[in-house]
C-alpha cells in the first residue's frame, strides 16, 4: 500500500489503531488495504502494554494468508522498534519480536485444533487426535459409506427394501452422503408423505400410447424419431415387456413424459396427428402427471432422509473411533467445548483476549458462534446471540460485497447478524472505502456498474453499496482501465471461442512482455507512480468455471511465457497421472487388449497408430505375454519388442511385490519424475506423484494389499478433484497466474484477464440451510445423474419455495463473484466477448461490458511464436549419466526388494507358463466384462429394473449408452439358457463372491500354486456365481472373451478349467461343504461349457 497522507477515510484508519477498548467490525472494500489494518492495531496493542504476542490470536481464512500475515506483522514490528524513541515502548516491541512463535497466527480450523489439544478432556476427545486433510476425507467418507452399507445389509435389511421399493440403488446416494456430511450440525427436515397412487396417471398414459402407437410410421425416419416419437415407443416396450405393477417400475416410465414436448411434423404419418399427440401428452403432463411426479418425490424424500441420515453419524462414529477429525468436526466439537463448560470459556479468554479475525465474510456461521463464546462477557450464557463482547476483545475485518463461498457453507446473513450483535453490544461498524490498489479509470468504471446492483442498505440477499474511492492516477505512457478483446464472429462454437480467446490472450501477454508495454506502478517510499517495463508476474487470468483451463494454459505454453495454475488443476488432470493409472489398471488386468493398446499408444511407449497397425497386420495380438509377430520393420519389431519386455517386467513387480514398492519401481524404471521436472517443467506434477504414492502407502497400512484394491484407491485419489498440492520448493516465482475467480480473492495484478466469454452461468439449487433459530434447518434435493445433466428424483414438502429463496442468494452471490473479478486489477481489466455473443447472454462477465464502446475494444497483436530452444529446458542431464544413477539407486534397494510373502490369485495363475493365442473380436476387455457381470448380479438378486441397471453399469464402466440393447440382447439369451432355469430354482445362490485366503505348504490349495515356496502365499479372487441345488454346490464363471472360432471355445475350456477346480476348492474351504461341479458360461456365444463334473 501506497503512502498517503491523507486519504479520505483516515479518521476511520485512525480509530483502528487508536480506540483499542472497542469492538469493531471493519467492512474493508476491494483493495482497502484491511489486512494492513488489522496488523497496525496488532502492533498497537503490543505498543500499549496491555497485552502480550502469546495474548493476542489473528484468525486467517487460508494458509497461505497466514504466511503474508505473518511476514508482515514481523515487517511491521521490526520498523516500528526502529523508529521508537520510547525506551519503554521499544522494549515492548523488542519483546513481542523474540516471542513472535507464540503469537497465534493461523487459519480458524488451526485454531480451534489447538483450543482442543490443550483441553481434550472437556471437549471429549483422544489426545493424540489426528487431523484430516481434504484427500485423507475422502478416502475415509469411502470406507465409512461402504461399510455402512454392509452394516445396513447385515443388521437393517428393511432400510435397503425400502430403497428398492422407490428404484434407488445405493450407488447413486453416495454423492448425497458426501454432501450432507458437511451439513452434521444442520437438522434435515424431511416431512412424511402418503404415497400417491401412480395407477389413474399410468392409465391414462397407457390409453395416449395406444393411440398414438397409430400415428408413427411403422419404418423409422432417416433422420430418426423425434422426441416424443421415443418416448412412446418406450412407453409400448414397457407395457409389453415389464411388470407394472411394480412402483418404480411405473415411475421409470412416467418420469419420460414429465416435460414438455415439440415434435418434428414430416416424421409423423401426418401432420394433424403430430400436433394432436403433441397437445394430449403436454396436456396429460400438466394437469395429471406432473403433480403426481412432484407428490411421489416427496414421498420418496422421507425414505432418503431417514437412509442418509444414519450414514452421516455412522461416518461421524467412524471418524471419533479412529481418532480422527475433519474440519467441520473440529469448529463444532470446539463450539461445543466453548458452550457447555463454562471454566473452559473463561480459561481461553484469559489465554487470548484479543481475537483478531481476517476475511470473515467467507468464513462459517459456527465461527461466529466461537468468536462470541471467546470473547463473550457472560460465560454461562449459552445463548451466543445474547452474549456481548469484552471491550476491545473482537475486531473482525470482512467485506460482504467479497461474499463468494456459499458452496462452501459461507452465509452472508451471518455476517449481517455479526455486525448487528456488535452495534448492539456497543461496538462499531467502519468502513473503509479508499482504494489503494486501482487507478481512477477502474473505479469510474467499476462504481457505476455496481451502485445499481447492490442497494443502498444492506438485505438478507445482498451487501449494501459502497463506492471505490481510488486514489492513484491513472498514469501517463501507459495503457489503463477497462478494455475489450474481441473474440471474432467466425469462431462460433464454444471451444472455437474458447480456444480462440486463450490464444488471443497469449499473444497479448507475449507482445507485452517483449517490450511492448509499460505499466506505472505506485513507489514503496514515495507516493510517485514510476513507469516499468511489464514482466510475467503483472498478468493474471481469470476464469468463471474451473474446466478449460487447460486450453488457456496450453496457448501460455505455445507462446513460451511463464505461468502457474491454481483451482483448476488437480491430481485428476495430471496427464502423467493418467496415463500411469491406465498402466496400472492394464497390470491389473492384463488380459485387456483394448487398455494395452492404450498404454502402448500413450506417453511411455509411443507406439504409433500406424505402428499398430502393422503389428496387427503382420498377425500380432496385443496382450502382454504375446511374442513379436514376424516381419516387422527392424526398428518397430525393437520397439515392441522393448515394449513387451517392459510390461512383463512390470507385471512381474505387480504380482510379486507390495503394490506401493511396484508402483515406485515402475515410476523410477520410466523416469517419470525427471521427466515431469525436466521436459514438462512441472513441480507440481512431480510433487502429485509423491503424494499419490504417500497416500497409497497409507491404503496399504490400513490393510489393502492387493493390486487391484490398490488401483481401486488410485483410481479414488484421481477422482477426488483435489486441488492443493505439495510444493518441491518454496519460491515465489515470476509467471502469469492462471485462475479460477474464486481462487483470486486478496490477490491482486497490474493487468487482469476476465476470460472464457462463452459460457452461460446456470444456477441450481440443491440445498437450502435456513438459520433463523437456535437450530439451522437443511432442505436437500436428491438428483441422479446422467451424464453431463441430472434429474430430481426426491425433494422434500414444499421445495419450491426453498428453491426460489435459495436461487435468489445465489444469484445475489454471482453479482459479487463478478465484483470481485471486476476489482482484482490494479492498471488494466481487459474483458474477452464473443462477437458471436453480442447480446452477452453466454458470457459470465456481461455486466462489466454492457456500457462499452468501439474505444474500449483491443484487439491482440500477431506473434510469431518464438522458435524452440534447448537452452531454456534447464540443466541437460545426459543419458548415461541418468542410467549410471538407476544402476546405483538399485544397488542399495535390492536387498529390500525380496518379499516376506507371496500374492497370487486363480486368475493369474491360470496363465502360468501358457501362452494361449486365440483370435478374439472387439468389443471386449475389462470394462465389457463388468458390465456383463454387474448386471447378471443384480438379475439373479431379483431387480426387475434392468433398465436403470444396465444404465448404470455402462455408466460406472465407461462403456457407450449405445452398447444398452447390446446388454439386452445378452440379458435375454440368458434367461432363456437351462443354466437360468437352474439358477431360479436353486436352493441357495451367491453373487460375486470375494475371498482372501492364506495357503501354507500343507494347504489342499497348495498343489495349484507353482513355484511355492517357503513364503507364506495369500490367495484372492472373486467368484462369479455360486448356488446350490440337491444338496451339491456348482461354481459357474462367466467369460466374456469375443473368440472367433467355435473351436476355440474348448481350447478356452481346458485353459480355464483349473481356475474353476480352484474356486471349487476355495468354496469347499470357505463354506466346509461339498462342490462337486464348475461350469463355464461363455457370453458372446451363450454355451455352456463344463469345466469339470
Amino acid at each position: 500500500m501506497p503512502k498517503l497522507a491523507n486519504p479520505p477515510d483516515y479518521e476511520e484508519r485512525l480509530r483502528l489503531q487508536q480506540e483499542l477498548f472497542v469492538n469493531f467490525l471493519v467492512d474493508a472494500g476491494a483493495g482497502s488495504g484491511k489486512t494492513s489494518s488489522l496488523v497496525r492495531r496488532m502492533v498497537n496493542l503490543v505498543k500499549s502494554g496491555g497485552v502480550t504476542t502469546q495474548q493476542i490470536a489473528a484468525i486467517t481464512f487460508t494458509r497461505k494468508a497466514t504466511y503474508e500475515l505473518r511476514e508482515r506483522f514481523q515487517i511491521t514490528l521490526e520498523k516500528a522498534y526502529r523508529e521508537e524513541k520510547n525506551p519503554n515502548i521499544k522494549e515492548k516491541l523488542q519483546l513481542a519480536l523474540v516471542n513472535l512463535d507464540q503469537c497465534f497466527l493461523g487459519t480458524i480450523h488451526s485454531f480451534c485444533a489447538s483450543l482442543l489439544r490443550e483441553r481434550p478432556i472437556e471437549a471429549g476427545l483422544d489426545p493424540e487426535f489426528e487431523e484430516l486433510d481434504p484427500l485423507e476425507e475422502i478416502l475415509l467418507q469411502e470406507e465409512a459409506w461402504e461399510s455402512y452399507l454392509m452394516d445396513v445389509k447385515l443388521n437393517s435389511s428393511g432400510l435397503l427394501e425400502r430403497l428398492d421399493d422407490i428404484g434407488v440403488p445405493t450407488t447413486e446416494l453416495k454423492e448425497a452422503f458426501i454432501t450432507l456430511s458437511q451439513y452434521s450440525d444442520v437438522t434435515m427436515v424431511c416431512t412424511e408423505v402418503s404415497k400417491p397412487d401412480l395407477q389413474p396417471a399410468m392409465e391414462t398414459l397407457k390409453n395416449l400410447v395406444e393411440r398414438a402407437i397409430k400415428s408413427i410410421p411403422n419404418e423409422e425416419p432417416e433422420k430418426g424419431w423425434d422426441h416424443l416419437q421415443k418416448a412412446i415407443l418406450k412407453a409400448n416396450r414397457f407395457f409389453k415387456f415389464f411388470n407394472m405393477n411394480k412402483d418404480f417400475t411405473v415411475v421409470n416410465l412416467l418420469k419420460a413424459f414429465d416435460k414438455e414436448f415439440s415434435v418434428t411434423q414430416n416424421r409423423w404419418i401426418s401432420k394433424d396427428e403430430a400436433k394432436q399427440c403433441r397437445d394430449d401428452f403436454n396436456e396429460f403432463t400438466v394437469n395429471i402427471l406432473s403433480p403426481a411426479m412432484q407428490t411421489w418425490r416427496e414421498y420418496c424424500h422421507y425414505i432418503l432422509i431417514e437412509f442418509m441420515i444414519p450414514a452421516v453419524q455412522f461416518y461421524e462414529q467412524v471418524r471419533f473411533k479412529q481418532s480422527k477429525l475433519n474440519f467441520q468436526d473440529l469448529l463444532l466439537i470446539t463450539r461445543n467445548m466453548l458452550r457447555e463448560h463454562p471454566e473452559v470459556r473463561a480459561y481461553f479468554h484469559d489465554k487470548y483476549p484479543r481475537l483478531l479475525v481476517d476475511e470473515f465474510q467467507d468464513t462459517d456461521p459456527v465461527q461466529a458462534e466461537i468468536l462470541f463464546y471467546l470473547t463473550g462477557q457472560d460465560i454461562n450464557q449459552k445463548d451466543w446471540h445474547k452474549l456481548i463482547p469484552h471491550p476491545g476483545s473482537l475486531f473482525v475485518v470482512g467485506d460482504a460485497k467479497q461474499s463468494i463461498y456459499r458452496f462452501r457453507r459461507a452465509d452472508i446473513d451471518t455476517y449481517n447478524l455479526v455486525k448487528k450483535l456488535i452495534i448492539q453490544s456497543g461496538g462499531e461498524v467502519v468502513q473503509l472505502t479508499t482504494n489503494f490498489r486501482s487507478v481512477e479509470a477502474l473505479g469510474q468504471w467499476i462504481n457505476p456498474i455496481f451502485q445499481t446492483i447492490f442497494p443502498e442498505q444492506e438485505s438478507s440477499y445482498q451487501a449494501e453499496f459502497s463506492p471505490l474511492r481510488t486514489l492513484r492516477p491513472d498514469g501517463k505512457g501507459s495503457v489503463y482501465g477497462v478494455k475489450v478483446l474481441n473474440i471474432p464472429a467466425e469462431f462460433t462454437k464454444k471451444d472455437e471461442i474458447l480456444n480462440a480467446d486463450a490464444e488471443m490472450i497469449a499473444q497479448f501477454i507475449r507482445w507485452s512482455l517483449d517490450g511492448n508495454l509499460k505499466l506505472t506502478h505506485p513507489s514503496d517510499q514515495t507516493n510517485k507512480e514510476e513507469i516499468r517495463q511489464a514482466q510475467p508476474e503483472d498478468f493474471m487470468i481469470l476464469l468463471r468455471f474451473k474446466d478449460g483451463m487447460d486450453l488457456y494454459a496450453r496457448a501460455l505454453e505455445k507462446f513460451k511465457i511463464p505461468f502457474s495454475m491454481t483451482g483448476g488443476s488437480s491430481l485428476g488432470d495430471s496427464l502423467e497421472l493418467a496415463e500411469l493409472y491406465k498402466l496400472l489398471r492394464l497390470l491389473s488386468d492384463p488380459d485387456d487388449q483394448l487398455l494395452m493398446v492404450g498404454v502402448l499408444r500413450g506417453l511411455f511407449f509411443g507406439i504409433s497408430d500406424d505402428d499398430l497397425f502393422q503389428i496387427k497386420q503382420a498377425g500380432g495380438y496385443f496382450r502382454i505375454y504375446s511374442n513379436v509377430p514376424e516381419g516387422l520393420h527392424e526398428d518397430l519389431e525393437t520397439r515392441y519388442g522393448k515394449a513387451l519386455d517392459k510390461l512383463k517386467k512390470y507385471l512381474q513387480w505387480a504380482e510379486k511385490m507390495m503394490p506401493s514398492v511396484a508402483i515406485e519401481k515402475i515410476l523410477a524404471d520410466l523416469g517419470m519424475i525427471p521427466y515431469v521436472l525436466g521436459f514438462a517443467k512441472s513441480e507440481s506434477g512431480a510433487s502429485y506423484f509423491y503424494q499419490v504414492l504417500e497416500f497409497l502407502r497409507k491404503a496399504e497400512r490400513n490393510g489393502k494389499t492387493r493390486f487391484d484394491q490398490i488401483v481401486t484407491e488410485f483410481s479414488t485419489i484421481m477422482s477426488s478433484s483435489i486441488e492443493e498440492e505439495l510444493s518441491l520448493t518454496t519460491k515465489e516465482e515470476n509467471v502469469v497466474r492462471l485462475m479460477n475467480v474464486h481462487k483470486a480473492k486478496g490477490l491482486e495484478a497490474s493487468v487482469v484477464f476476465l476470460a472464457q466469454p462463452f459460457k452461460e452461468v446456470s444456477q441450481k439449487a440443491d440445498i437450502h440451510i435456513r438459520r433463523h433459530g437456535t437450530e439451522p434447518e437443511g432442505y436437500y434435493v436428491f438428483n441422479r445423474k446422467l451424464g453431463y445433466h441430472s434429474e430430481r428424483i426426491a425433494q422434500p414438502d414444499g421445495w419450491c419455495v426453498y428453491e426460489n429463496e435459495e436461487l435468489r442468494y445465489l444469484q445475489e452471490e454471482e453479482y459479487r463473484l463478478v465484483y470481485v473479478a471486476g476489482t482484482r486489477s490494479k492498471n488494466l481489466l481487459i474483458i474477452s466477448r464473443s462477437l458471436k455473443d453480442m447480446d452477452l447472454r453466454k458470457n459470465p462477465w456481461a455486466l462489466l461490458i454492457q456500457g462499452s464502446s468501439a474505444e474500449n475494444e483491443l484487439n491482440a497483436p500477431e506473434i510469431e511464436i518464438v522458435s524452440d530452444n534447448p537452452d531454456e529446458i534447464g540443466t541437460y542431464v545426459k543419458p548415461q549419466e541418468l542410467i549410471a544413477a538407476r544402476e546405483h539407486f538399485s544397488m542399495w534397494v535390492s536387498a529390500l526388494a525380496k518379499p516376506s510373502y507371496q500374492i497370487v490369485s486363480p486368475t493369474g495363475l491360470k496363465e502360468q507358463g501358457i501362452d494361449l493365442s486365440v483370435k478374439r473380436g472387439a468389443g471386449g476387455g475389462k470394462a465389457w466384462g463388468n458390465v456383463i457381470h454387474q448386471v447378471f448380479e443384480e438379475l439373479i438378486k431379483g431387480n426387475d429394473d434392468i433398465d436403470s441397471v444396465i444404465t448404470l453399469a455402462l455408466q460406472e464402466n465407461e462403456e457407450s449408452l449405445e452398447r444398452k440393447e447390446e446388454v439386452y440382447r445378452v440379458v435375454e439369451k440368458f434367461c432363456r439358457t437351462d443354466l437360468w432355469q437352474r439358477i431360479t430354482q436353486a436352493e441357495s445362490k451367491y453373487t460375486e463372491v470375494s475371498f482372501s485366503l492364506q495357503i501354507d505348504n500343507g494347504h489342499p490349495l497348495n498343489a495349484y500354486i507353482k513355484g511355492a515356496n517357503e513364503k507364506p502365499v495369500i490367495l484372492s479372487g472373486i467368484i462369479d456365481l455360486a448356488f446350490k441345488e440337491n444338496g451339491q454346490w456348482v461354481i459357474v464363471d462367466y467369460k466374456t472373451d469375443r473368440v472367433n472360432e467355435e473351436s476355440d471355445l474348448d481350447r478356452l475350456r481346458e485353459f480355464y478349467a483349473p481356475q474353476l477346480k480352484m474356486y471349487c476348492e476355495v468354496w469347499n474351504s470357505i463354506i466346509g461343504e461339498s462342490c462337486q461341479e464348475g461350469q463355464l458360461y461363455f457370453v458372446e456365444k451363450n454355451q455352456l461349457k463344463n469345466a469339470f463334473s
